[in-house]
């Protein structure tokens, strides 16, 4: 198969996978992934398989065994490449990944048909340039923002609510989406940082609940001795290495002995210890309540720390101290020895919790509440009763939910708003390009086929409820050419209507980058006419030009030679 069909058959393939997952009445997908086990409890190298159930875009786009040569560039539609990514679900995850395929794939058809027709391909993308224009003009017009609603927190709920619709059996989407509102309301726009989800098997999804704070999993005090519940805590996060821990340390250069070799061990023990005293006693005269280490607490420390009724908890990881910080508003101190009363945080209440025990080991799970912050710039959305198969797309569809009522309220600098939702922005969209008087002759074809492509969201969102596609959208365009901008398809009662009324809505850049994202990815796959294969070549041994290994390596040379 040639070029451009190729790259537009495989994008057909995608959307024809991801069209069903599209609205309230869509189907899930089942998705079998087979990871080699660590060799401890299954056996060296045995396959195990993991199922997942997901109507999730990304999910599934980033699941599926792709071997065509586009199809890196067709899973950068659900979130670009960055570097410094973390193993937080969901991180760079925006929603409406299976819209935008849908709408690639559709933008591609129309515009193949014309390059058979004899048009080129750079004229069919410069009409599909100026039609993104019109496009994102009429988007522009159709926007809505909350503070001129009559009910804005029930619009912030509608929101949130059809990305967690489905998301597993049994769940309440309206208690989730108040989570996902009320952690938009605090946080905005989720980061790894600011947002985190702690999901347990045990209880039931009604009692999960988002707290002002952090939750640490699988971290429990260094002793039992100390406290298990603390109100008013202050809180004293160490992140040092060596000097930032509370472990035993090599004597210092300047310490001296005198005496016999037993003298000289007692002295250097009694130095030690002293010192440890020193620094807990510091630690305590701060009204210090609890301290976090990235490393350890050694025994002596613990007893110290139990002692001064202070709760020491250890080995806590890089991205869990920076959500402690976030959401107490502590610093992190590099050494103990070195601690000022402003680095401490402060919570309303720290508890160890016991949440389940395991099946497979001994031990119980525990974790370290921190909750009632003032002003935290981090929060956790603690579940519960959720099925260990759901916990990973849960988590995923929350921080989406949050992420898009934060972007509606307009905060961490995204332009606020939304626009209905049900395909009437795509119609009325359609029906206005379709309509314009100034459009250049030479772009009329492409413009025109622009406008049609965007039927195909709610063609499939019909297509899903299992209803007349043709009818529906022909009395839904209809309506769009008599005015009514807001009549959509509304589920799941299968009607047409005024969508906003029936709080159907998606926020407005999220549409926005829907059609950037289509037209960008159309007008390259439409742009490619060959596909060229090479390998490159190892540099002999008797080469006389050197081989660097690394860019810093070429930099280095750079200088020595100037």
């Amino acid at each position: 198969m040639e070029f451009p069909e190729a790259n537009v058959t495989a994008a057909q393939i995608i959307a024809g996978v991801l069209a069903p997952t599209i609205g309230y009445q869509s189907t899930d997908k089942l998705i079998i992934r087979q990871t080699e086990s660590g060799g401890n409890r299954h056996g060296d190298g045995i396959p195990v398989e993991e199922y997942y159930v997901t109507g999730d875009g990304t999910t599934i786009l980033e699941n599926l065994p792709l071997e065509h040569p586009v199809s890196p560039i067709l899973r950068r539609i659900s979130h670009p490449e960055s570097p410094g990514e973390t193993d937080v679900e969901g991180e760079h995850v925006s929603d409406g990944v299976s819209s935008t395929v849908v709408l690639l794939a559709s933008l591609l058809d129309e515009g193949l048909e014309l390059i058979e027709r004899g048009l080129h391909p750079s004229s069919v993308i410069q009409g599909y340039n100026t039609a993104l224009g019109y496009a994102l003009s009429g988007l522009e017009e159709e926007r809505r923002l909350l503070t001129d609603q009559e009910y804005p927190d029930e619009m912030k709920l509608a929101v949130a609510k059809p990305t967690l619709t489905g998301t597993y059996p049994g769940g309440d989407p309206m208690q989730s989406s108040d989570l996902a509102v009320r952690a938009a309301e605090i946080i905005g726009v989720p980061t790894p940082e600011s947002y985190v989800t702690r999901s347990v098997q045990s209880d039931s999804p009604a009692d999960s609940r988002l707290v002002v704070g952090s939750v640490l999993d699988r971290n429990e005090r260094a002793d039992d001795k100390m406290p298990e519940t603390v109100s008013d805590a202050k809180i004293l996060v160490l992140d040092g290495h060596d000097s930032g821990q509370l472990m035993t340390e090599e004597p210092e250069a300047e310490f001296t002995y005198s005496g016999s070799g037993l003298e000289n061990i007692t002295q250097l023990e009694e130095a030690i210890l002293n010192k440890k005293h020193q620094r807990v006693d510091k630690i305590a005269s701060m009204g210090t309540d609890v301290v976090l280490t990235r490393w350890g607490i050694d025994t002596e420390y613990q007893n110290l720390l139990a002692e001064n009724n202070i709760i020491g908890i250890r080995g806590v990881s890089p991205l869990d101290l920076q959500q402690v910080r976030l959401s107490t508003g502590a610093k992190a101190v590099m050494d103990p020895s070195d601690i000022l009363e402003e680095n401490l945080g402060y919570a309303g209440l720290v508890r160890e919790v016991e949440v389940s025990r395991s099946e497979q080991y001994s031990t119980q799970r525990k974790m370290m509440v921190f909750e009632k912050c003032e002003n935290p710039d981090s929060v956790c959305v603690f579940l519960r009763g959720i099925p260990s198969q759901y916990s990973e797309q849960l988590s995923r569809e929350l921080r989406k939910a949050t992420a898009n009522v934060a972007k509606v309220m307009g905060q961490s600098g995204y332009a606020a708003g939304f626009v209905p939702g049900g395909g009437a922005t795509e119609l009325e969209i359609s029906s206005r390009i379709r309509n314009r008087s100034d459009i250049p002759d030479r772009s009329q074809l492409a413009i025109d086929v622009f406008s049609s492509a965007l039927e195909a969201v709610p063609r499939a969102l019909v297509s899903n409820s299992g209803i007349s596609v043709l009818e529906v959208v022909n009395e839904l365009k209809a309506a769009h050419e008599n005015g009514s901008a807001t009549a959509g398809f509304i589920q799941p009662v299968n009607q047409t209507g005024d969508v906003v009324e029936h709080g159907i809505v998606d926020p407005y850049i999220e549409k926005r980058r829907q059609f950037e994202t289509a037209f960008e990815v159309s007008s390259l796959l439409l742009s490619i006419d060959d596909m060229l294969e090479t390998s490159a070549s190892e540099t002999g041994s008797n080469s006389k030009e050197p081989v660097y290994e690394d860019a810093a390596e070429r930099q280095q040379a750079h200088l020595e030679t100037e």
